[in-house]
């Protein structure tokens, strides 16, 4: 469990409320674009063996992104976020993250990717850390931005959705111990 100010990242459960939160993001079209993804009817069963495979690799992690609220102590689910360590030798991680309409814009994103990048780093020493966004998603590419990571390159037409070949950017997040 990852805590930072009023957000707190935890591993999934298997209650109903984190079920049916995933299939709303998951069977939402506009929300499967920007993730590079594909819409696809979801059930209670096809999100819980999605979570069950994410969880049994141990090079991937997914994390719930939950606001919490110290006046009333209530808990409420924001979105997810990942990270997959793509290359264990060279200390390489890719990371991810979906927030609901919601609860962008709140600042949300900065502090969980500073949370993974920082348990990342301090814990498993991975010094380099990637992204891929949608050319055209300009607020994940901004978030990005913000904490460091500079655009390296571009997949043209690489992603078919909505009848349409959009590209993709990638970027890269590379720290030393004079830098972190």
């Amino acid at each position: 469990m990852l805590t930072k100010d009023n957000l707190l990242l935890r591993p999934p459960t298997n209650s109903n409320l984190d079920v049916s939160f995933l299939a709303d993001l998951r069977n939402d079209p506009s929300v499967a674009h920007q993730l590079i993804n594909r819409a696809l009817p979801s059930n209670p069963l096809t999100i819980y063996k999605w979570i069950n495979r994410k969880c049994k690799d141990p090079h991937e992690e997914f994390l719930f992104i939950i606001e919490t609220s110290s006046d009333e102590g209530s808990k409420v689910l924001s979105g997810y976020a990942t990270y997959k360590i793509i290359d264990q030798t060279s200390r390489v991680a890719m990371l991810g993250i979906c927030l609901e309409k919601s609860s962008q814009n709140k600042g949300y994103g900065n502090i969980a990717v500073c949370l993974m990048i920082d348990y990342l780093y301090n814990t498993l020493a991975i010094r380099k850390f990637v992204f891929e966004s949608l050319l055209s998603n300009k607020a994940s590419r901004k978030l990005f931005a913000n904490l460091g990571f500079r655009e390296v390159g571009i997949f043209a037409s690489h992603f078919l959705s909505h009848g349409a070949f959009h590209d993709i950017v990638l970027g890269e997040l590379i720290l030393s111990e004079t830098n972190n």
